[in-house]
């Protein structure tokens, strides 16, 4: 019984009906690869088939270059080594190159792939001592210590090179796949590109050049612009599958350790799962799952949040260049300013450089929606412990905020005041990332309100995202602006709605400051 629904590229380009995937349909089942659905392949390889099968008005292929991004262990490499094997099978003198981020990685290509051929009795092509392998006489596989290769009867020929422009120049390929792309960094990796071109210059209309992989460690290299440009489409010749997280779903997931979720945020992440990672939704004839969704969640809870992301999901992390907020989504939810409502959170937040603070609201309203109001902003912080102490009688709950730097020592002169100011400290795993997450996925839910208030208009334009260990952070370096206002506001939420909420009303407070 299935069970999950079915993952769905984000990106995939459009194939002509009737489009021949024999040839990978071929090479699969000489693998060993027979599965339900479609023409007997997995519906992602089926997909990658179909994208490197598809011919233009004139027998070419229709797409030159093709990029292929799927999560580990979903049969990305090998739906692309099985359409190479499909390709030499059917075409006499056949001849592709495989190449990875070095050449260890490229020959144990070979290697497995040319096993997997031996295994199911493709072997015995030249046969010339009964040490050899045996089989039908199909291909054989010389293990040539980093310059393996499989060589096929029909002369045809698959053989591995060492990621660099040297190894490649001269040898005229019909087919160049270059895998684990994301690994290919700098201008290292653009010269290796631009040195594989060449390779399939005079091989004809069919030649194409593939590129695959999963993330690399940021959004630079010749595989992220590769993709990039493919998923624009602003090049005609270029193709592509792409099973990926896009930037509004990451904002969906909680990046706190696995076991530390609820079951409920539990199964909104593995929805997120079953969506774009095909493992769960390939089927294998004896009614298992290529990879179930009970290995996902093993491999979440032992690896890092970023890391489970990047691999298994395919999302490219940010970096200083990547806005963390969409500023249509945020102007579509601007509605007239409105008091705050009997119960409601507040939180606060420091510049880096104590040059500025911001002390925010929020609550929500009757039909669900996440109000935000910046209650004060000033520059310096001297003023921030008399402010919350002047209304801390209109607010029964401690203000939050995060438990670093800048933001400490307000928070324990607080603590000293006759009364005591009560505080809420949180920290970044279980409180800071969480409550970013959460606006983000709020905000492009379009469940969030706000008056327009240019202090926190402005902090949002400039806010970049900040990798880190337990997720991602407005990087408070990487910005453009102060994100202190970004900042107290995701906390402000994030304390409504995981505490405040519950509990009992307590007075209004009918300031509003900008």
């Amino acid at each position: 019984m299935p069970e999950s629904a079915i993952a769905v590229p984000r990106f995939m380009s459009e194939v002509p009906e009737g489009t021949d995937v024999s040839e990978t349909r071929k090479g699969m089942e000489m693998l060993g690869f027979t599965a339900e659905g479609d023409e007997g392949l997995f519906t992602q390889s089926l997909n990658v088939g179909r994208v490197l099968a598809a011919k233009d008005g004139e027998g070419g292929s229709l797409y030159k270059q093709v990029i292929v991004e799927i999560g580990r262990r979903a049969t990305k490499s090998t739906s692309i080594m099985a359409t190479l094997i499909g390709r030499a099978m059917a075409r006499p003198g056949y001849k592709a190159v495989v190449t990875a981020q070095s050449g260890v990685i490229a020959s144990s290509i070979i290697l497995e792939h040319g096993e997997m051929l031996e295994n199911n009795g493709y072997a015995g092509y030249k046969r010339k001592t009964s040490d050899d392998v045996e089989g039908d006489g199909t291909m054989r596989l010389l293990r040539n210590g980093g310059r393996e290769k499989i060589e096929f009867s029909n002369k045809s020929v698959i053989w591995c090179v060492p990621p660099t422009a040297a190894a490649v120049r001269s040898k005229a390929a019909d087919d160049v796949w270059i895998d684990e792309g994301g690994e290919h960094e700098g201008e290292k990796g653009q010269s290796f590109l631009d040195g594989v071109r060449p390779l399939m210059d005079t091989r004809g209309e069919l030649a194409q050049l593939i590129l695959s992989g999963t993330p690399g460690i940021a959004r630079v290299g010749m595989f992220w612009d590769a993709l990039e440009d493919a998923r624009k489409g602003t090049d005609p010749d270029d193709g592509i599958v792409d099973y990926s997280l896009s930037d509004e779903e990451y904002g969906e997931l909680d990046p706190r350790p696995w076991d530390d979720l609820s079951e409920e945020q539990q199964e909104i992440e593995r929805a997120v799962w079953r969506r774009i990672h095909p493992g769960p939704s390939s089927y294998k004839p004896d009614g298992s799952t290529l990879t179930s969704v009970r290995t996902l969640e093993r491999r979440r809870a032992k690896m890092p949040f970023h890391q489970f992301v990047r691999e298994y999901l395919c999302y490219w992390p940010a970096d200083a260049m990547t806005s963390a907020i969409d500023m249509g989504a945020w102007a579509a939810c601007e509605r007239p300013a409105v008091s705050l409502p009997d119960k409601w959170a507040w939180a606060y937040d420091v510049a880096p450089d104590g040059s500025a603070a911001a002390v925010c609201a929020a609550w929500r309203d009757d039909d669900g929606n996440a109000w935000l109001e910046v209650l004060d902003y000033r520059p310096g912080t001297d003023w921030l412990p008399k402010f919350v102490q002047a209304h801390r009688g209109t607010q029964r709950f401690g203000i939050a905020y995060d438990a670093i730097n800048a933001n400490l020592d307000p928070a324990a002169v607080m603590e000293a005041f006759k009364p005591r100011v009560k505080t809420n400290g949180l920290h970044m795993s279980k409180g800071v990332v969480p409550a970013q997450a959460r606006f983000v996925r709020e905000l492009n839910a379009g469940r969030i309100r706000h008056s327009g208030q240019p202090t926190l208009t402005t902090a949002l334009e400039g806010a970049r995202w900040r990798e880190s260990e337990g997720g991602r952070l407005f990087g408070r370096k990487a910005s453009a602006n102060d994100v202190a206002p970004a900042v107290a506001a995701s906390l402000a939420l994030h304390v409504y709605d995981t505490d405040v909420a519950k509990r009992s009303t307590g007075g209004g407070f009918t300031g509003m400051f900008d």
